[in-house]
């Protein structure tokens, strides 16, 4: 009887330490796919970070050639100018436009703005008179038209 006690208890001690290795198994694969897990969240963290660097890589090459494209324009448009045709032709501004850059001309309704260049996109090279002082740059087309006589 004492050799089928001590039997039973080893049994029971094999059985506990089969139950906790199957325990410590499952733990250490959890842990492993969680690992796994989070290493693919990172991988695509960076990814996305990369993307987004490329995009405002490329947005600041666009702006760049777009203010070139624009100072490229205003040079033509000043060594195109002849000052005979510049008197005869002062249109009336009906629409305002704001100036988005240094490139650009600000217009206000009611204001005669003399149109030294029309380009063929839309937009238009002029000059104003404001406070005594000459300003020029591009504003859009659609911000002008012929005075009416009167």
């Amino acid at each position: 009887a004492a050799r089928e006690a001590a039997a039973r208890e080893a049994a029971a001690r094999e059985a506990a330490a089969r139950e906790a290795a199957a325990r410590e198994a499952a733990a250490r694969e959890v842990a492993a796919r969680e690992a796994v897990a989070r290493e693919a969240a990172a991988r695509e963290a960076l990814q996305a970070a990369r993307e987004a660097e490329d995009m405002a890589r490329e947005a600041a090459a666009r702006e760049a050639q777009e203010a070139q494209l624009r100072e490229a324009l205003a040079r033509s448009a000043k060594k195109q100018r002849k000052p005979e045709d510049e008197a005869d032709n002062v249109m009336i501004c009906v629409v305002k436009y704001d100036a988005a850059d240094d490139t650009q001309l600000t217009v206000r309704e009611r204001q005669l703005v003399e149109i030294l260049e029309v380009n063929p996109t839309g937009w238009t090279y002029g000059r104003v008179t404001f406070n005594g002082e000459n300003h020029e740059g591009w504003f859009p087309q659609w911000a002008v038209a012929p005075q009416v006589p009167g």
